[in-house]
Protein backbone atom coordinates (compact mmCIF):
# COMPACT_ATOMS: atom_id res chain seq x y z
CA UNK A 1 0.00 0.00 0.00
CA UNK A 2 2.90 1.85 0.44
CA UNK A 3 3.61 2.18 -2.94
CA UNK A 4 0.69 3.25 -4.19
CA UNK A 5 0.02 6.09 -1.78
CA UNK A 6 3.60 7.34 -2.92
CA UNK A 7 2.26 7.62 -6.38
CA UNK A 8 -1.06 8.77 -5.38
CA UNK A 9 1.09 11.63 -4.18
CA UNK A 10 3.34 11.88 -7.05
CA UNK A 11 0.18 12.18 -9.12
CA UNK A 12 -1.24 14.72 -7.08
CA UNK A 13 1.35 16.88 -7.09
CA UNK A 14 1.80 16.37 -11.10
CA UNK A 15 -1.56 17.17 -11.61
CA UNK A 16 -1.19 20.42 -9.83
CA UNK A 17 1.68 21.72 -11.46
CA UNK A 18 -0.31 20.84 -14.74
CA UNK A 19 -3.17 22.57 -14.07
CA UNK A 20 -1.33 25.70 -13.33
CA UNK A 21 0.59 25.78 -16.06
CA UNK A 22 -2.59 25.28 -18.44
CA UNK A 23 -4.34 28.46 -16.05
CA UNK A 24 -1.09 30.78 -16.55
CA UNK A 25 -0.61 29.88 -20.09
CA UNK A 26 -4.35 29.17 -21.09
CA UNK A 27 -4.31 31.21 -24.96
CA UNK A 28 -0.85 29.41 -25.92
CA UNK A 29 -1.73 25.84 -24.93
CA UNK A 30 -2.92 22.84 -27.07
CA UNK A 31 -5.03 20.97 -24.95
CA UNK A 32 -4.53 18.13 -26.76
CA UNK A 33 -0.86 17.53 -26.90
CA UNK A 34 -0.77 18.27 -23.46
CA UNK A 35 -3.31 15.52 -22.93
CA UNK A 36 -1.33 13.31 -24.78
CA UNK A 37 2.02 14.05 -22.75
CA UNK A 38 0.47 13.64 -19.44
CA UNK A 39 -1.12 10.29 -20.45
CA UNK A 40 2.30 9.01 -21.71
CA UNK A 41 4.09 10.28 -18.86
CA UNK A 42 1.36 9.25 -15.92
CA UNK A 43 1.40 5.47 -17.59
CA UNK A 44 4.82 5.12 -17.02
CA UNK A 45 4.09 6.22 -13.02
CA UNK A 46 1.58 3.42 -13.29
CA UNK A 47 4.08 0.80 -14.68
CA UNK A 48 6.75 2.01 -12.09
CA UNK A 49 4.18 2.23 -9.18
CA UNK A 50 3.00 -1.26 -9.91
CA UNK A 51 6.00 -3.52 -11.06
CA UNK A 52 8.70 -2.11 -9.56
CA UNK A 53 7.62 -0.20 -6.15
CA UNK A 54 7.36 -2.98 -3.10
CA UNK A 55 3.71 -4.67 -2.93
CA UNK A 56 2.47 -5.83 0.76
CA UNK A 57 1.51 -9.19 -0.19
CA UNK A 58 2.85 -12.68 0.80
CA UNK A 59 5.17 -13.72 -2.11
CA UNK A 60 8.89 -15.02 -2.52
CA UNK A 61 11.45 -13.59 -4.44
CA UNK A 62 11.49 -16.13 -7.33
CA UNK A 63 12.59 -16.65 -10.33
CA UNK A 64 10.12 -18.63 -13.68
CA UNK A 65 11.84 -19.24 -16.72
CA UNK A 66 9.55 -21.89 -17.83
CA UNK A 67 6.47 -21.02 -20.11
CA UNK A 68 3.20 -21.85 -18.72
CA UNK A 69 4.13 -24.38 -16.30
CA UNK A 70 1.43 -22.93 -13.58
CA UNK A 71 -0.82 -23.69 -16.44
CA UNK A 72 -0.43 -26.69 -17.08
CA UNK A 73 0.44 -28.01 -13.55
CA UNK A 74 -2.86 -27.71 -12.49
CA UNK A 75 -5.31 -24.95 -12.79
CA UNK A 76 -5.95 -21.98 -10.30
CA UNK A 77 -7.63 -18.76 -10.62
CA UNK A 78 -5.17 -16.91 -9.79
CA UNK A 79 -2.62 -17.77 -12.43
CA UNK A 80 -5.36 -16.71 -14.87
CA UNK A 81 -5.57 -13.34 -13.00
CA UNK A 82 -2.18 -12.48 -12.90
CA UNK A 83 -2.29 -13.17 -16.75
CA UNK A 84 -5.21 -11.22 -17.38
CA UNK A 85 -4.02 -8.51 -15.25
CA UNK A 86 -0.71 -8.25 -17.16
CA UNK A 87 -2.10 -8.27 -20.47
CA UNK A 88 -4.61 -5.32 -19.39
CA UNK A 89 -2.40 -3.42 -17.79
CA UNK A 90 0.42 -3.24 -21.44
CA UNK A 91 -3.11 -2.46 -23.61
CA UNK A 92 -2.50 1.41 -23.09
CA UNK A 93 1.31 1.25 -23.55
CA UNK A 94 0.47 -0.51 -27.01
CA UNK A 95 -1.94 1.83 -27.89
CA UNK A 96 0.26 4.91 -27.55
CA UNK A 97 2.86 3.84 -28.97
CA UNK A 98 0.71 2.92 -31.82
CA UNK A 99 -0.01 6.93 -31.85
CA UNK A 100 3.08 7.79 -31.35
CA UNK A 101 4.51 5.36 -34.28
CA UNK A 102 1.34 6.95 -36.59
CA UNK A 103 2.58 10.46 -35.67
CA UNK A 104 6.30 10.11 -36.51
CA UNK A 105 4.85 8.56 -39.90
CA UNK A 106 5.87 5.30 -39.03
CA UNK A 107 4.37 2.02 -41.54
CA UNK A 108 3.83 -0.71 -39.20
CA UNK A 109 2.80 0.90 -36.08
CA UNK A 110 1.25 -2.42 -34.86
CA UNK A 111 4.79 -4.50 -35.13
CA UNK A 112 6.51 -0.95 -33.32
CA UNK A 113 4.05 -1.26 -30.74
CA UNK A 114 4.82 -5.01 -30.03
CA UNK A 115 8.09 -4.24 -29.80
CA UNK A 116 8.22 -1.64 -27.43
CA UNK A 117 5.88 -3.73 -25.21
CA UNK A 118 8.35 -6.33 -25.44
CA UNK A 119 11.31 -3.89 -24.34
CA UNK A 120 9.08 -2.41 -21.53
CA UNK A 121 8.08 -6.26 -20.24
CA UNK A 122 12.05 -7.46 -20.53
CA UNK A 123 13.33 -4.13 -18.44
CA UNK A 124 10.66 -4.75 -15.84
CA UNK A 125 11.26 -8.23 -15.55
CA UNK A 126 15.31 -8.11 -15.08
CA UNK A 127 14.41 -5.18 -12.86
CA UNK A 128 12.20 -7.06 -10.90
CA UNK A 129 15.21 -9.95 -10.66
CA UNK A 130 17.26 -7.95 -8.72
CA UNK A 131 14.94 -5.42 -6.78
CA UNK A 132 15.25 -6.04 -2.82
CA UNK A 133 11.90 -6.70 -2.45
CA UNK A 134 10.01 -9.94 -2.92
CA UNK A 135 8.67 -10.16 -6.62
CA UNK A 136 8.32 -12.73 -9.39
CA UNK A 137 10.55 -12.24 -12.56
CA UNK A 138 8.35 -14.42 -14.44
CA UNK A 139 8.78 -15.23 -18.46
CA UNK A 140 4.60 -16.03 -18.56
CA UNK A 141 5.02 -12.33 -17.65
CA UNK A 142 6.63 -11.41 -21.08
CA UNK A 143 4.44 -13.07 -22.93
CA UNK A 144 1.03 -11.85 -21.48
CA UNK A 145 2.67 -7.76 -21.85
CA UNK A 146 3.28 -8.71 -25.35
CA UNK A 147 -0.47 -9.89 -25.92
CA UNK A 148 -1.88 -6.82 -24.48
CA UNK A 149 0.88 -4.32 -26.11
CA UNK A 150 -0.35 -6.24 -29.17
CA UNK A 151 -4.04 -5.96 -28.10
CA UNK A 152 -3.66 -1.86 -27.52
CA UNK A 153 -1.96 -1.80 -30.92
CA UNK A 154 -4.19 -3.59 -33.13
CA UNK A 155 -7.30 -1.03 -30.98
CA UNK A 156 -5.34 1.87 -31.91
CA UNK A 157 -4.70 0.38 -35.86
CA UNK A 158 -8.83 0.10 -35.52
CA UNK A 159 -9.34 3.34 -34.26
CA UNK A 160 -6.98 5.19 -36.50
CA UNK A 161 -8.67 4.96 -39.63
CA UNK A 162 -11.57 7.02 -38.12
CA UNK A 163 -12.11 10.85 -39.05
CA UNK A 164 -12.44 11.96 -35.37
CA UNK A 165 -8.76 9.88 -34.25
CA UNK A 166 -7.34 11.58 -37.56
CA UNK A 167 -7.91 15.18 -36.05
CA UNK A 168 -6.79 14.46 -32.80
CA UNK A 169 -3.49 13.22 -34.45
CA UNK A 170 -3.21 16.64 -36.34
CA UNK A 171 -4.01 18.20 -32.95
CA UNK A 172 -1.25 16.31 -31.48
CA UNK A 173 1.37 16.79 -34.28
CA UNK A 174 0.58 20.67 -35.29
CA UNK A 175 0.02 23.64 -32.85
Amino acid sequence: MESISFSALLFTIYSFTVLAYCLIRKNEINIVRVIYINSILLYGLLLITLNLLPVNINQIKGFNYKPFVKFFSGYQPVYFLRSLYAAVLFIPLGFLSGMQCRLMAAKRTVLYAVMAGLLASLLIEVAQLYLPFNRICDVDDIFFNIVGSFIGAVLFHISSTKRSMTKILRKILYY
